[in-house]
């Protein structure tokens, strides 16, 4: 993982360009801190935590200063940092043990209310139909705008048509040349039987 952070970070700085250097030298300095709180964290977890809360203010302050900035690194390791800070956390571990104690013993066995989740989930069901009815809408009115709309000609018909349309002018042509000369043949031959 270490290696893969590495190697990300240098292809950051080696295909930044110039005016984003600030910003990659910052985040190399907010890598670096990450990187010393995982080495604390087996052995003085507390350090660890405070390098780690360091860590994630100084990276969201990146965030908000330059929202565009490489931003699925910066969302991968502010997910990163809340993970590891969640799990080093001293007021979260016992917390939620005694609060799953007292839990069990105090919960009723009565219907649960639709979480969160289930209320998305309702409300992108809603969305979903909602498009599928403007979907169909836009549908009928392209119908209707192709039915009105003459219909499209196939180019190989029209260079077929093209062609034919051509040859037609060429024999029109010869059959006006040819026309002028038999006009024309009767008063020579006239003029030959004269003579």
């Amino acid at each position: 993982m270490k290696r893969f952070a590495v190697l990300v970070i240098v292809a950051i700085c080696g295909l930044a360009p110039a005016f984003g250097q600030g910003l990659d030298d910052e985040y190399v300095q907010i890598f670096r801190t990450i990187q010393e709180a995982d080495s604390l964290s087996s052995s003085a977890p507390s350090q660890a935590l405070a390098k780690y809360l360091d860590a994630q203010a100084a990276l969201d302050r990146l965030h908000k200063g330059s929202p565009e900035w490489n931003t699925r690194i910066v969302t991968y390791r502010l997910s990163y940092l809340a993970d590891r800070i969640a799990a080093l956390s001293p007021t979260t571990a016992p917390a939620a043990a005694t609060q799953t104690n007292e839990t069990k013993s105090a919960q009723p066995t009565t219907a649960v209310a639709p979480t969160d989740w289930q209320a998305q989930a309702a409300n992108f069901q809603q969305r979903i139909a909602q498009l599928q009815a403007d979907n169909d809408l836009l549908q009928a009115k392209l119908k209707e705008a192709l039915a009105v709309r003459p219909a499209a000609v196939d180019p190989v018909e029209l260079a077929r048509a093209q062609d034919r349309i051509k040859s037609l002018e060429k024999e029109n042509e010869l059959l006006k040349v040819n026309r002028e000369k038999q006009n024309q043949s009767p008063t020579d031959t006239k003029s030959l039987e004269d003579a």
